[in-house]
Parts: C-alpha cells; structure tokens; sequence
C-alpha cells in the first residue's frame, strides 16, 4: 500500500513546492504582470504625477511577508519616482517590507513626478517573498511629452470619443504618405491595431473587440512617431 501512496506524496509535495505565493495585476484591466514585463505610462510635463496602478494578490491561505525595491533605471534631470503601499514613500525611498493577510491583495502605485520635464523614465520595481524563495521583476517605463507638443504640431490629431466603447472616429488636418498609419498599444507595449490613413483625413477606427483599459495611439509617419495620444476603452 505504501508504494502505491508515496508517488502521490511526492507529486504534492512537488506541486507545493513549485506553487505560486503572490501575482501582480495591472489594476485598470486586471491584465497579469509577468516577470520583466514593462508596463506603459503617458503623460505631459506639466501633470502633478503619472502613475500606474497595480494589486499584488497573496495567493496562499497564509499570511505573506514580502519585499519591494525601487530602482530608477532611467531618470532625466529633474523627475522623481515614487512607490505607494499604504502610504506613499519618499522620492529617496527604495525598499520596504510589507505583509497581505491570506487570499487579499495590497495595492501598489508607482507613480513619476516629471516636474516640468519631459523625456523617458523607467522605474524598476522588484517584487520578492521575506524569505527569498520567490521574487519577480518588472519595469514602468513613462512617456512625458513637453507641454504643448500638440498645438504647436502642424499635423494636428484629433480622436474622438474618448473615452470610446466601440467606434473612435480620426480627424488628421496635415499631410499623408503611403507610408502614414495609426497604431494603438496596449499597456504593456503590444502592438493591438495598425490602420492606414493614405488618402484622407477623416477615419473610423473600430475598437469593439479591444477589451477595456488604457492604449496609446501613435501616429507614426516613415517610421517617425509624429503624436501620440492616450485613449481609454470602455
């Protein structure tokens, strides 16, 4: 009887041992973070704060003590990081041991200060169990435009509704080529939609099947990003 049991002992014990403790979610979309993703943020120099939302989940029915360390991988001039649990930390702050009670989540913002900056920011932040058996890896990498970099554009873009739930209607009053296209992107960088615009200034983008949560839209001429505009799906 034994050796038919012990098979089984071993597979438990292989299945606890390989079982995950904890996931990340981007909060608006409830989309899983996996290990090295990089999740996008848009935002102008003159906002207080660009941030993104996620919740870390304790999968286990026990209490889970946990790290968080911040690593400004790239940081212009002038701009600050900032990580938010319960309470919000300093700039200065880069780790902080916290606990989620049994089958709960903690929220967690990471949040850039641009200051009036603009430019590209990516903040690295690592996730890992107090007793180092479990840990993951994933970067926000932040879009800050100058504050009118629209208006001053003669290739002016415009995309309405937006919020949008099924059609996004396109106006563009510059120029095209064969060569001029709409891209939207998803919040961790994947390209969802491509639509050219050679020939016309007015679209229609149909956007139904996108499921709900925050894209890019990125007019891109000869392979140059000419604007870039965040739409929200509903």
């Amino acid at each position: 009887m034994k050796k038919v049991y012990l098979p089984i002992i071993f597979m438990l014990i292989a299945y606890i041992a390989g079982a995950q403790s904890f996931e990340v979610k981007i909060m608006d979309t409830d989309t899983v973070v996996s290990n090295n993703d990089t999740i996008l943020a848009y935002g102008m120099a003159d906002d207080l704060d660009i941030q993104r939302h996620f919740n870390i989940e304790n999968l286990t029915a026990s209490q889970l003590r946990m790290d968080i360390i911040k690593e400004n991988t790239v940081l212009p001039d002038g701009m600050a990081s900032v990580f938010c649990l319960s309470v919000c930390y300093a700039p200065n702050t880069t780790d902080v041991e916290f606990t989620i009670e049994p089958s709960s989540a903690q929220s967690l913002d990471v949040d850039l200060w641009p200051y009036e900056n603009s430019g590209e920011a990516i903040v690295k932040i690592t996730l890992a169990t107090s007793d180092g058996s479990e840990s993951m890896d994933f970067y926000v990498k932040y879009y800050v435009n100058a504050v009118g970099i629209f208006s001053a554009n003669t290739n002016e873009l415009n995309a309405y509704p937006n919020p949008v739930t099924s059609t996004m209607n396109i106006y563009f009053n510059g120029s095209t080529n064969p060569d001029t296209k709409v891209d939207i992107y998803d919040a961790v960088g994947k390209l969802v939609l491509s639509q050219s615009i050679t020939g016309s200034t007015n679209y229609q983008l149909n956007l139904s099947e996108l499921p709900r949560g925050i894209y890019m839209l990125k007019l891109v001429d000869n392979s140059n990003v000419i604007q870039t505009k965040k739409i929200i799906k509903e």
